[in-house]
C-alpha cells in the first residue's frame, strides 16, 4: 500500500509541475496548459556587445594587440582554475595537515613542470593581463590564492617582488569600474562566443 501510495504521488507531482518529452531528437521537460504541451528548457546566457568602433588606427591596433594577448594567456587562466578546483578537491580527502602539504607540494611540482617555460616566456604585460584573468575565473586576486595555498609569508614575499617590478597581486578584477578590465571582458566575451 505504502508503494502504491509513493508511486502515485510521484506520477502526480510530474503530472503537475511537467514531464520529460523527446522534442526533435531532444529529452525535454514540458509543462502542460489547457491540453498544449509547452517545452521547457534552460537556455545558456547570450551576451551581446555592440560592435567596436575605432576613433583611429592607433586604437585600432592596441585593441588587437589586447585580443593577441589575451588569446595567448586566457588558457592558463582557465587551466589554473581547473587546477585550483582538482586540488580543492584531493584537499578535502586529506586527513592530516602533513597530508595536505605533500598534495600541495605535489600539485605545485606537477604544474611546474609542464607549465614553467610557457609561463617564463609571457611579457610583463601578458602577466599582468593573467593576473586579471586569474581574479576572474577564480574569483580571488593571487595574493589570496598565495596566501591560501602556500601561507601568508610566502604571499608577502612574492607581492614584494611584485611590486618591485611595478605589479600588484592583490590588484582585482573589475570591469565595471576599471575601462582596462572592461575592454578584456569584452574580449574575454567575444572568445567565448566565438566572434573573434
Amino acid at each position: 500500500m505504502k508503494k502504491i501510495f509513493t508511486i502515485l504521488l510521484i506520477l502526480s507531482l510530474i503530472i503537475h509541475f511537467g514531464y520529460a518529452q523527446k522534442i526533435n531528437g531532444i529529452v525535454a521537460f514540458a509543462n502542460i496548459v489547457d491540453n498544449d504541451t509547452i517545452p521547457v528548457m534552460e537556455l545558456s546566457e547570450v551576451r551581446i556587445l555592440s560592435p567596436i568602433v575605432f576613433k583611429n588606427k592607433k586604437q585600432e591596433r592596441k585593441f588587437r594587440k589586447l585580443v593577441f594577448q589575451i588569446k595567448k594567456v586566457y588558457p592558463y587562466a582557465k587551466i589554473v582554475e581547473k587546477n585550483i578546483k582538482e586540488c580543492n578537491a584531493l584537499l578535502v580527502n586529506a586527513s592530516t595537515e602533513k597530508e595536505k602539504k605533500i598534495i600541495l607540494k605535489n600539485k605545485e611540482k606537477e604544474i611546474k613542470n609542464e607549465y614553467k617555460d610557457d609561463i617564463l616566456k609571457l611579457r610583463y604585460t601578458e602577466g599582468m593581463i593573467l593576473l586579471k584573468l586569474i581574479d576572474r575565473q577564480t574569483k580571488n586576486t593571487s595574493y589570496e590564492l598565495i596566501e591560501d595555498y602556500r601561507g601568508e609569508i610566502r604571499a608577502v614575499f612574492w607581492q614584494t617582488i611584485a611590486r618591485i617590478f611595478k605589479a600588484n597581486l592583490k590588484s582585482e578584477y573589475d570591469p565595471i569600474h576599471n575601462k582596462k578590465d572592461k575592454n578584456i571582458e569584452n574580449i574575454v566575451i567575444m572568445i567565448e562566443n566565438g566572434t573573434i
